[in-house]
């Protein structure tokens, strides 16, 4: 890392170890505790999750909550599956490469995989040691969206939050190489082993001006990814497509295969 990368990381908050970043929030935890009388008064938020999402949350239990057409063509495998099994089982469900490898339970991005063909699943499933994973589809979109939604005692939606991806890349200049644009990007300047192992035949390949390549298609802030405040996207139409799309928790434990309008 340069040492201008160096200072960046270190004087901007965003990239601060989460526990330090916290404090604060920690005392004003116990504060809510101890008003509610309940340690674990923060699960109630989402119903529908583990420990209302905050911990030990079950991706495949959460997606099994919403109809088939909303979600990514999914398997969950484990350690003990061998590769033939688990591409036996890809080719079955119809889910062609590129497809995602993520953590059953794992958080913040942590382990999730982009693999391009059937020799990186292979090498993939070699490494698997007791975890149960998710492989599923890729899904392309031009925008990821984070939407917080809650309710009001009136039963209206009120939009908190639009949080929008904006994912790693760097853009050519016609002069430097795609391993000299990461290396100055200080977003990803502590990642630099990953990033050449990754581009090792790339690496030294000069970009040409103008061209944008997304160098991380994982949406992990350790990874690059940049998490942008999209409230400017609230509108009539979103709160008309929500009202469509959102049921409540009784709603989906009472019927599974209801359609959500989109």
């Amino acid at each position: 890392m340069t040492l201008r990368g160096y200072w960046k990381r270190t004087t901007n908050y965003e990239f601060w170890p989460f526990w330090l970043f916290y404090i604060p929030a920690y005392f004003y935890y116990f504060f809510l505790a101890i008003k509610s009388r309940s340690i674990l008064y923060f699960t109630k938020l989402n119903p529908g999750m583990n420990f209302g999402g905050a911990i030990l949350s079950s991706k495949i239990e959460m997606l099994s909550q919403l109809p088939d057409r909303l979600i990514p063509k999914t398997i969950l495998i484990d350690h003990s599956y061998s590769f033939r099994i688990i591409n036996k089982r890809r080719l079955t469900r119809n889910i062609a490469f590129p497809i995602i490898a993520k953590p059953e339970n794992a958080e913040r991005g942590k382990g999730v995989h982009k693999l391009e063909c059937e020799s990186e699943l292979k090498n993939f499933v070699k490494k698997i040691k007791h975890q149960t994973y998710l492989i599923q589809e890729f899904v392309s979109y031009p925008i990821e969206l984070g939407i917080l939604i809650h309710k009001t005692k009136s039963g209206d939606l009120h939009i908190t939050y639009i949080c929008e991806k904006s994912f790693c890349s760097v853009t050519g200049n016609g002069k430097s190489s795609l391993g000299d644009l990461i290396l100055t990007d200080f977003r990803v300047a502590h990642r630099i082993s990953y990033f050449k192992a990754k581009y090792k035949n790339e690496w030294n390949n000069v970009l040409p001006k103008g061209k944008t390549v997304t160098i991380e298609p994982i949406g992990n802030h350790n990874l690059g990814t940049r998490f942008c405040n999209a409230n400017h996207r609230i509108n009539k139409d979103i709160y008309k497509w929500l009202k469509g799309f959102t049921l409540t928790y009784a709603d989906l434990q009472e019927n599974t295969e209801q359609t959500i309008p989109l």
